[in-house]
């Protein structure tokens, strides 16, 4: 009997062993961090969206690279406490940075907008914000691909503080916001954009005796349709 019991206690001491050394590592292992990571076009998050590389940094060092291609999400775990940081690229061919602060061990999220642009820094000063009094400017798109093209000219003219756009059968007054969406879309057409798609969109841009032409063969940005979007509700 005695043996029974001693066998008993050898047997409840080794459990108490394992749960007390085993456990809390596995309970460790569970409380930290993770993160995860909405990769979006901003102007329509349904859209599908490319990205051909994420680094996560964490005091400047790499500490993961992710090749998400066409994925729209990722999920980093066991994550420790700490600042980080989301370098990646956007559809305008300039590295951005996100930072990600981690406080404490729980569920973060997070959205990577790759049509990200600080319009602030830009250098560019769009042509309808040099318009004079009378004065006017034409842009013409021209799209060429594998299916057909199409192409459509709108011309814009300020008189006085007022400014109209001209638009196949279309006219109107603008607004300020109206305004606004323009002098975006003028920074966001003199990015840089790559040609990894067989439709390509040309653009020409006159103003007085200044000519200039910009290509975007990218398939993501296509702000032409963005642009009549937001003005006309075109689609």
């Amino acid at each position: 009997m005695q043996h029974i019991e001693k066998h008993q206690l050898i047997i409840l001491a080794k459990i108490f062993f394992i749960v007390f050394t085993f456990v809390p590592t596995i309970v460790d292992a569970k409380v930290k961090a993770s993160l995860s990571i909405r990769i979006v076009d901003c102007r329509d998050s349904s859209r599908y969206t490319y990205l051909n590389e994420l680094t996560l940094l964490k005091k400047g060092k790499v500490i993961k690279k992710i090749i998400p291609k066409d994925q729209s999400t990722e999920n980093l775990l066991n994550l420790d406490t700490g600042t980080y940081t989301l370098k990646y690229q956007t559809i305008f061919m300039r590295t951005e940075y996100q930072t990600v602060v981690i406080s404490v061990y729980k569920n973060y999220s997070t959205n990577i907008c790759l049509n990200f642009l600080d319009y602030s820094k830009e250098s560019y000063k769009p042509i309808i914000d040099r318009l004079k009094d009378n004065e006017s400017y034409e842009v013409l798109m021209s799209s060429e691909g594998c299916f057909g093209g199409s192409n459509e000219t709108w011309i814009i003219k300020r008189v006085q503080n007022v400014f109209i756009i001209s638009w196949g059968l279309n006219k109107k007054t603008l607004s300020e916001p109206e305004i606004d969406v323009i002098r975006k879309f003028e920074f966001e057409l003199n990015c840089k954009h790559n040609y990894a798609c067989t439709t390509a969109d040309n653009y020409r841009i006159t103003y007085n005796s200044e000519i200039k032409t910009i290509v975007d063969g990218s398939c993501h940005w296509i702000g032409y349709y963005y642009l009549k979007n937001k003005l006309l509700g075109v689609r």
